[in-house]
């Protein structure tokens, strides 16, 4: 290669480099819907925000999915759309293209900043909707579907890993309390998620019966890295506080099990 087609080289790379990954930037989105869980009554209203939760690497536009079952869930528009653009977006430039279209299960969002050289990164909303809570029993969840993506001057921002938000219907009251409602086992994500290992994580779960429950911690290869001792507990809705966790950052599985064989499990994040 000539030394004039070598400068050449080195000047692609070095644009592409830019705008793939403006300066200062790390590969990667980690977005959720938060917060991560909530407890609710039919006919509540709940703000929804899409955060990116880390600062990753920077962006200036994306599109986004928000999935959630019409059955239970109810899109509640807000007077002006542009009031559903979060703060992370709207301090950075008064200037978008904004593209809000909410249908029967999805709510779909395009959003790109205007002004030139612009980009933001996390922690932080980038949007914000709400949603009226309708009658149901059991939870629901609110999650990213395909189609999600994030954008650097028009180029892919890659990996995007997106967490979910669940609701329950409840009330810290009827924590530990049993529910005609609660016939079956289930285990939400643990809070907060992620969690930067600073004070106790909970765990929230529903038992159809008084059984004895315990929880391990997997790693992505399948270790146990942590485990709390089984307890006992009556039917219904439980509520725990788990301390001393040292973990390193990273994607990991909270395991619930018992002698009789029920098992749920729950993915959870780790970061610093």
């Amino acid at each position: 290669m000539t030394r004039n087609a070598q400068a050449v080289a080195a000047l692609v790379l070095a644009l592409t480099m830019t705008l793939i990954s403006p300066a200062g930037a790390r590969a990667g989105i980690h977005v959720k819907l938060g917060p991560d869980s909530s407890l609710v009554q039919p006919g509540d209203t709940v703000t929804v925000q899409l955060q990116v939760y880390q600062a990753d690497s920077q962006f200036n536009a994306f599109d986004a999915f928000i999935r959630f079952d019409p059955s239970r869930l109810q899109f509640v528009p807000a007077s002006s759309i542009s009031q559903q653009i979060g703060p992370v977006m709207s301090s950075a430039c008064g200037s978008f293209f904004h593209q809000f279209i909410p249908r029967s299960d999805t709510l779909e969002i395009h959003l790109s900043l205007l002004c030139k050289n612009v980009f933001v990164t996390g922690p932080g909303v980038i949007y914000q909707v709400r949603f009226r809570v309708l009658d149901g029993a059991g939870p629901t969840e609110i999650y990213l579907g395909s189609g999600t993506e994030f954008y650097a001057a028009g180029f892919f921002v890659r990996p995007v890993e997106a967490l979910p938000m669940e609701l329950y219907e409840g009330s810290t009251a009827s924590v530990g309390a049993p529910s005609s409602l609660e016939t079956t086992l289930r285990l939400a994500t643990p809070r907060p998620n992620p969690y930067r290992g600073e004070g106790p994580a909970t765990m929230r779960f529903t038992l159809p019966g008084p059984d004895r429950v315990g929880f391990v911690v997997l790693d992505a290869q399948g270790r146990r890295v942590a485990a709390r001792a089984p307890e006992d507990f009556e039917a219904g809705l439980h509520s725990i506080a788990w301390s001393d966790l040292r973990l390193a950052p990273g994607h990991y599985v909270v395991k619930m099990t018992s002698p009789t064989g029920l098992q749920a499990a729950r993915s959870w994040v780790i970061v610093r």
